[in-house]
C-alpha cells in the first residue's frame, strides 16, 4: 500500500524496487494510482524477447543476449514471471511480434 497520493513519482520508484525484489502487485488506495501501477508493471520489449529465448526448448545451455549471459536453468523462473507479467500487464513498447526474431548464437 502506498499512502502518499501527492507523490506519484515515489509510488513509481517503490514499485520499481518491489519488482527488482521479485514482488509484483500493489494495493490501490486511490483510483489515481491505478494507471501508475499498470504502467510500471508492464515489461520491456527487451525483457520479453529475452524471456522467450530462455523458455524456448531449443535454447542452448548458455547463450548471450543483448550483451548479457543467459542460462535457462538459472533464469527460467525469471523468464516465466516476465511472460506472465506481459500477459496480464502488457509490454511497454508497442509493436512487438508474437514470435521472437532473435536467433541463438554462441556466446
Amino acid at each position: 500500500v502506498f499512502e502518499q497520493l501527492a507523490l506519484p513519482h515515489l509510488l513509481k520508484e517503490e514499485l520499481e524496487l518491489d519488482i527488482a525484489h521479485g514482488l509484483v502487485g500493489k494495493t490501490v488506495i486511490h483510483p489515481s494510482q491505478i494507471s501508475i501501477i499498470h504502467d510500471v508493471l508492464r515489461v520491456s520489449l527487451d525483457d520479453l524477447n529475452c524471456a522467450k529465448l530462455i523458455v524456448n526448448e531449443m535454447a542452448p545451455a548458455v547463450f548471450k543476449y543483448n550483451g548479457a549471459m543467459c542460462e535457462p536453468a538459472t533464469h527460467y523462473k525469471w523468464a516465466t514471471n516476465i511472460l506472465e507479467r506481459a500477459k496480464w500487464h502488457g509490454v511497454k513498447q508497442a509493436g512487438f511480434t508474437a514470435g521472437c526474431e532473435q536467433s541463438f548464437r554462441p556466446a
